[in-house]
Order: C-alpha cells, then structure tokens, then sequence
C-alpha cells in the first residue's frame, strides 16, 4: 500500500521524480544507505538496487526499511558505497544526521546530501559555511546549487491557500567523499512524546501531555487561520502550542489530551467515530475520514 500524506511532524518533503531519478542515477555502485529519502529507495528498488532505507516513519514501500530514528541511534555499522540523505532543514539536525551517516557508511563512501538554499532564512548562508567548515575536517565537497525539486506536500499547499500560491521548493546538493569518520555528534532534542494514528492515507497526532483545561475541549491555536497553521517553520511562533496536528495542517489545544487519545484509540479499535464525533464535535469540520477505512495504525513517536 502507499504512503499515507505527509506530516509536519516528519519534514516530509518528497523528491519529485525527476529529481529521485537523477539522484539514483548518481548512485553508480552498490550498497546504498538511504537515510530519510523513501522516494530514492524506492527508485533503487525497482531497479532491483541494494538499498537499506533508515527513516523513523512505520508505513515505507521499500524492500528493505529500519525504523529506526537517527536521532537517537546508535550508528548503523555496514560498508556502503553511497549515502543519500535529506535531513530536516536545520543545522542541529545536519550535524548530528551526517556524523551517524560517515560512521555507518565507513571510509570512501560518498554521501549524497540535500541541504537548504541560502534564501531558505537569514543566517542559512553562514550556517551552512560552518557547516562545511566542519565537513572539510573530514570529507571532500563537492556543492550544486538549487537542481533538487520537491513536491509540494498538502500541509504546505493549506499554509498559502488563502494567501498566495505555494512557492516551488528547491534544495542544493552536497557530494561529499569520507576521508576519516568523525566523532558521532548528539543530538540535544529529544522532542516531545505524540501519540499518531493514520485513517486512510490522513495522519493525525496528539501530543501526550499531562494537563487538564476544563474551559474547554478543544479550541483554535492564536496565530493561527481558523484551524489551519499558517506556516512549515520550526521555529514559528506559537508551535509549542499545538497538541492537535493533522496531515492538512489543522492544528488544535486540547483541554483533555488523555479523553482525546482514548478517543482515537477507540477508533482505532472499532472503526467507529461516533465517540469521537460525540465528544469533540468540533472536529467534525476537520477533512478526517468516515468509515469505513481502508487503513488503520497508532504508534507512539518523539518528534
């Protein structure tokens, strides 16, 4: 079955096709680490390719996927002979994200990596020479500036909907070839705990915290439009608020985060929604699915 939408909570941007064909192409000898970018497994795949997908996400098409979070993994110790990866946007993440990757592929692989262009935010430019100045202790750069394209996922296409068309989307590529393995860096975050369900291809999150406002049930998040969140920053203002996300980029406060998980655990297990729609009647303008579902999943995640 295919992958359900793109979440916020993932950093899913997808390769358009193009751009996942030309960067297989790059792949000229086998194995290949994918790190965070099902769409060129999956190119590889169907080229009958060795190819180990690592991504945190349950639910990949490719033959051989850990799901596993690079985050807070040990390396995966193996011989490669390339790396792709597309790490979230932010220098913390690249980091921590190329360390684990030159300590599994070991010496004189390459890693084939996406990364933001300098007009993604004011400091992306010197971020990413600090970022190469570290990488050149221990690699050999090669840059591209601005040949990747993504796909617009359909959170980003809500953000712009009532004000301007989604921008296209478009990333450098970095070739870097191992030289010596770095130290493997940590990554800080550990992020908070969100229970996760998929209906269908929909996906929906609840962040597990232990509160209870009894003015409400759910309510509209400030700087918010209506239900939609109007942005894909990280570092937007009023994130930390959000505690209801969905694949459409609806966003929510729960007063009761505990009533809302049973809520959908109980979905889960029946295939109904009317204790849903019974006690949160609000979501009922949400675009979450009616039954029956062709699909259903929970799983618990740190993002």
């Amino acid at each position: 079955m295919e992958r359900p939408d793109p979440h916020p909570l993932d950093y899913d941007w997808r390769f358009t096709n193009e751009t996942a064909d030309y960067i297989a192409s790059l792949c000229n000898k086998d194995p290949t680490l994918a790190i965070g970018v099902p769409t060129v497994a999956s190119k590889l795949d169907d080229e009958n390719r060795n190819v180990t997908l690592v991504d945190w996400h349950p639910i990949q098409i490719a033959k051989h996927h850990l799901h596993i979070d690079v985050n807070n993994s040990p390396a995966f110790i193996g011989d490669f002979a390339n790396v792709v990866m597309d790490p979230p946007w932010y220098l913390d993440v690249y980091y921590r994200w190329l360390s684990w990757a030159a300590n599994s592929a070991g010496r004189h692989a390459i890693i084939i990596l996406s990364i933001w262009p300098d007009s993604t935010r004011p400091l992306a430019k010197k971020e990413k020479d600090e970022l190469y100045s570290w990488i050149n202790t221990w690699g050999d750069i090669t840059t591209h500036e601005n040949i990747l394209s993504y796909e617009i996922p359909e959170f980003e296409k809500n953000t712009y909907k009532k004000s301007i068309p989604s921008p296209s989307r478009f990333g450098d590529l970095v070739l870097i070839k191992i030289k010596s393995t770095p130290t493997l860096l940590e990554y800080k975050s550990m992020g908070d705990k969100w229970h996760r369900y998929i209906l269908n291809n929909y996906q929906i999150a609840i962040k597990d915290t232990i509160h209870k406002h009894e003015l409400y049930k759910i309510k509209k998040i400030d700087h918010a439009n209506g239900w939609i969140w109007p942005s894909v920053s990280q570092r937007a203002l009023g994130r930390e608020n959000i505690e209801l996300w969905s694949s459409e980029n609806e966003v929510a406060a729960i007063g009761n985060p505990t009533k809302l998980i049973d809520c959908f655990d109980e979905l889960i297990a029946t295939g109904n929604t009317r204790y849903l729609t019974d006690e949160f009647p609000e979501l009922s303008s949400w675009d979450i699915p009616k039954p029956p579902y062709k699909r259903m999943k929970k799983w618990i995640q740190n993002c």
